[in-house]
């Protein structure tokens, strides 16, 4: 699971700094960057407060994360639903703005 990844993959697209997302969540920057350099891995509460900061709901990140290999294991039903979902998500991050500063 690449969460680095996914959370800059996010980021960039909501067109939030390192900075910008560290505060949003109360993390520090630091951290941040440590997460995208693949450094360190988010606890489940962190990887919660980085969702909330980025307005997504938190399985888009770790949809996002994952490997191929990781999602072979699903079910047809799972993987249209999770596809459902996703593109849920992106059809409402593009419909207005974002609450991004």
């Amino acid at each position: 699971m690449d969460y680095g990844k996914a959370v800059k993959t996010v980021r960039v697209s909501r067109g939030m700094s390192q900075k910008d997302l560290a505060q949003r969540a109360s993390v520090d920057a630091s951290y941040i960057s440590l997460v995208e350099k693949g450094s360190r891995t988010p606890s489940a509460s962190n990887l919660e407060k980085l969702a909330a900061a980025l307005d997504v709901p938190m399985y888009l990140l770790v949809l996002l994360a994952s490997a191929e290999s990781d999602l072979r294991g699903l079910s047809e039903d799972e993987r249209d639903r999770l596809g459902g979902r996703l593109l849920r998500v992106l059809i409402e991050s593009s419909d207005g703005p974002t609450g991004a500063s």
